[in-house]
Formats: structure tokens, sequence, C-alpha cells
């Protein structure tokens, strides 16, 4: 692995972890009253356009990092739509 790929999934990583600790709290709590609808939407409309964006000019590290994101985006657009 190049250290270009590793620096990529190093960020990604980072970058997962600011949406983790919200939606452990959503999860527990039941509650997404604090939670923009239209935020989560958004979120995800960027992440799956860096998707698409990695897997132009074919870079893995963005392409898995960001799915897995877009993962935990859509499990908070499901939770604010469950909770509201």
């Amino acid at each position: 692995m190049i250290t270009a790929d590793i620096i990529g999934y190093t960020a990604g990583i980072i970058n997962m972890m600011h949406i983790a600790p919200q939606l452990l709290k959503s999860f527990k709590t039941k509650s997404t009253k604090d939670i923009s609808l239209s935020y989560a939407i958004i979120h995800v409309v960027g992440l799956s356009l860096w998707v698409l964006y990695g897997v132009f000019i074919m870079s893995y590290p963005v392409i898995i990092m960001h799915i897995i994101e877009t993962l935990f985006a859509l499990y908070l657009v499901f939770l604010k739509i469950k909770y509201g």
C-alpha cells in the first residue's frame, strides 16, 4: 500500500468519527429533534458525490471511506425520519 493510500484511509477514518457520536446518541436516546433533516439529506448527497468522484479517479480510499460514511449518514436520516 502506498503512502497516499494510507493517508487517505486514515483521513477517512478520522472524518467518519465525527458522525459516530451523533449516531450513538440518537440511537440510545431515540431522539433526533436537534438534527435538521435537510442537513442530513444534503450530507448524504455530498458524500454520494464523493463516492462518484472516487470512482472517476479510481481512488479506493476515497471510494471505500465515503461509502462507509454514506451508510452512516443514511442511518442518521433513517433515525431522523423514525424519531422525528
